[in-house]
C-alpha cells in the first residue's frame, strides 16, 4: 500500500506543479495610427483602436503612451476608438507613441505598457523638413496602396505568415515593385513582370510579428527603408500568440488522468484486499465449526 501512496503524491505535485503562465494584463493593447512626421508648431493626431472590446459592459478607458509611459486619458463610452490631438507640438514631442485600453482607471504617469503597435513620430522645425523633403528621393509620393489579403488572421508563433497583394488590372506595368509594411514601415518586397498580384511569405514568425499590415507598390524601386504607409487603406491585423497556454492545460488534464487512474488503482485493490480478508475469515470459521462437531 506504501507504494500506491507514494504514486499518489508523485501525480499530486505533478498537477500542482506551477507551469510558466502569462499572467493576464490589467491593460490590453490597442492600435494606433496616426503620421509619422509632423512639422514643429502643428498639431499632432493619433487615433487609438480597440483591437478586442470587452464583453463586461464595463466603461473601458483608453490611455495615450509616449515611450512606453502614459501622458493622455480618454473614456470611450460606447465608441471603439478615439483621436488623441497634440497641439502646438515641438521637437520635445518625437517619440514611439502607442495606445492601450483598461477597464480601471489609473493616473497616467502611472501607466507603463506599449500597445499593439507603435508608431514613431518625428517633430521637426521648418528648416529640418525642409531638408528631409529635399533629400527624399523625388517620386517616393507616387507609392499607391494596394489589396492585401492572408488566409489567416491568427498565427501560432514559429509558423509563417502568407500574404498576397493585388492591383488593379488597369494601373498594371510591365515592371512593378510591390512592398509589405508592418505597422507603416516597408518590411519586405518583391519586383513583379506583367502580374497583379504578389505573394509574400513570413518565415518562423515571433510574437513581435504581429501587428498591421498593408501593401503599396510604386513603378520605381525604392530602398525598403524609404518606404511607408501612413493611410493604409487597405490593411489587416495579424495577430502572432504562443500556445504555451494549451501545452500547461494538455499538462494539466493528463496529471488529472492520472490521478483518477491511480485512485482507481487504490480503491480496487482495497476492494481485492477487503474481499481477500473476507474470505478468509469465512474460511477460519468453517474450519474452527468443523473441529467443534468432531
Amino acid at each position: 500500500m506504501d507504494t500506491w501512496y507514494f504514486t499518489i503524491y508523485v501525480s499530486l505535485v505533478m498537477a500542482v506543479s506551477p507551469t510558466k503562465v502569462d499572467d493576464s494584463p490589467e491593460f490590453l493593447s490597442a492600435l494606433i495610427f496616426g503620421s509619422p512626421t509632423v512639422q514643429a508648431g502643428g498639431d499632432m493626431q493619433l487615433k487609438c483602436v480597440i483591437v478586442e472590446k470587452s464583453e463586461s459592459g464595463r466603461q473601458i478607458l483608453m490611455y495615450l503612451c509616449k515611450n512606453a509611459v502614459g501622458m493622455r486619458i480618454k473614456a470611450l463610452g460606447n465608441e471603439n476608438q478615439h483621436i488623441f490631438i497634440l497641439r502646438n507640438v515641438s521637437v520635445l514631442d518625437s517619440g514611439n507613441y502607442s495606445c492601450v485600453c483598461s477597464l480601471y482607471k489609473h493616473f497616467p504617469k502611472n501607466v507603463t505598457a506599449s500597445g499593439y503597435n507603435t508608431i514613431q513620430v518625428q517633430v521637426a522645425d521648418v528648416s529640418t523638413a525642409k531638408t528631409t523633403s529635399e533629400s527624399q528621393p523625388k517620386g517616393i509620393h507616387l507609392v499607391k496602396s494596394a489589396v492585401i489579403q492572408s488566409g489567416r488572421s491568427t498565427v501560432r508563433k514559429g509558423e509563417d505568415i502568407e500574404l498576397t497583394c493585388s492591383i488593379s488590372e488597369s494601373e498594371k506595368p510591365q515592371l512593378l515593385h510591390v512592398y509589405v509594411c508592418k505597422d507603416g514601415l516597408g518590411k519586405i518586397s518583391k519586383s513583379l513582370h506583367d502580374q497583379c498580384h504578389s505573394h509574400f511569405s513570413i518565415k518562423n514568425v515571433n510574437l513581435e510579428d504581429s501587428g498591421v499590415y498593408s501593401c503599396v507598390y510604386s513603378a520605381k524601386k525604392y530602398n525598403i527603408s524609404e518606404v511607408n504607409d501612413t493611410e493604409r487603406e487597405n490593411s489587416i491585423l495579424i495577430k502572432v500568440y504562443d500556445p504555451q497556454w494549451q501545452i500547461n492545460l494538455i499538462r494539466l488534464i493528463c496529471s488529472l488522468g492520472v490521478i483518477i487512474f491511480v485512485c482507481l488503482i487504490v480503491v480496487y485493490d482495497v476492494y481485492s484486499t477487503k474481499q481477500g480478508c473476507s474470505a478468509a475469515v469465512e474460511s477460519a470459521k468453517a474450519a474452527t465449526s468443523l473441529d467443534l462437531h468432531d
